[in-house]
């Protein structure tokens, strides 16, 4: 019940980045496109079921990040990271307790998140959410022992993650952070804490006949500093380049809708040419309005 219960909160959370409120109808002047590049340390850990002893296995994150402001406190951000996962085991129990064990996963990370943002430039606070899906790249294991001839453990020890071969290439899961951006002359520097709580297993289940773990899912706390452009993008562009619209935006609904039916009005007056759409046009129609132009 509980996996369930994660997975409608992530069903929850995508329906939520394509689907907004047309409460709003005028368009507005807080548009920016950015980009920048991210990198920091993640300390990650895998929700075993039976429970392996662990602690945080230290680790890194680096990658690319695309933001979208849309609105006045409200943005989306893109990322596509390189992300080291894994585990390491807690021997402090064992006698001796000299073991060590650590089992580090790579994986190329991808996430969509909603940015919430509050206060005022220089320093604002943010807090982003959504969801993230990674695709397994390699891995590998450091032990001070032989795991095809284990030590003598305790009889409560488990020994399934040493020899269970890894079934799921696909991971998937939630993530959300809060931190503080600093806006300087050319660019910003972004300082976040992140959670990552992954609904996917990379061992086999209990519902395979052979299963050893009922759950295996990543756990990953994540401290990423991002350098990103301050420059408008969007304002920016000469002769009107269109940015295709994102149905989680009112606002770009609305833009889109009156540039196309503006287009197809030139098209059917044969102008014989589409004219190119600028920023400063106020489109003549748009979805949601009461009265619509007849075009003939």
């Amino acid at each position: 019940m509980k996996r369930l219960s994660s997975i409608g909160i992530l069903l929850f959370l995508l329906l939520s980045l394509c689907v907004q409120s047309h409460a709003q109808r005028r368009y507005n002047n807080y548009r920016s496109l950015s980009v920048g590049i991210k990198g920091g340390a993640t300390f990650s850990k895998v929700n075993f079921r039976p429970s392996v002893r662990e602690s945080f296995l230290p680790g890194m994150t680096a990658g690319v990040s695309v933001r979208y402001i849309e609105e006045k406190f409200f943005g989306i951000i893109g990322e596509v990271n390189f992300c080291l996962f894994g585990w390491k085991e807690n021997f402090s129990k064992q006698v001796p307790n000299t073991y060590e064990y650590s089992h580090t996963m790579n994986y190329i990370t991808a996430a969509m998140l909603s940015h919430i943002f509050f206060g005022n430039e220089p320093i604002r606070g943010f807090i982003n959410m959504g969801p993230q899906i990674g695709i397994y790249v390699s891995n590998k294991y450091s032990s001070n022992f032989d795991i095809h001839e284990l030590p003598n453990f305790s009889e409560s020890w488990e020994t399934g993650q040493y020899y269970e071969p890894i079934q799921t290439k696909f991971d998937y899961g939630i993530t959300a952070g809060i931190g503080l951006e600093l806006k300087l002359k050319k660019h910003s520097i972004i300082l976040e804490g992140r959670y990552y709580y992954g609904l996917n297993d990379f061992f086999e289940n209990s519902k395979g006949k052979d299963a050893y773990f009922s759950a295996s899912a990543h756990q990953q706390i994540s401290f990423p500093i991002c350098s990103i452009s301050n420059k408008n993008t969007i304002n920016k562009m000469r002769g009107g380049i269109f940015i295709p619209p994102l149905i989680l935006s009112p606002s770009l609904n609305q833009m889109f809708a009156g540039h196309f039916a503006y287009m197809v009005q030139q098209c059917n007056n044969s102008y014989n040419k589409c004219y190119r759409i600028s920023n400063r046009y106020t489109p003549p129609y748009s979805i949601g309005s009461k009265k619509t132009r007849q075009y003939q």
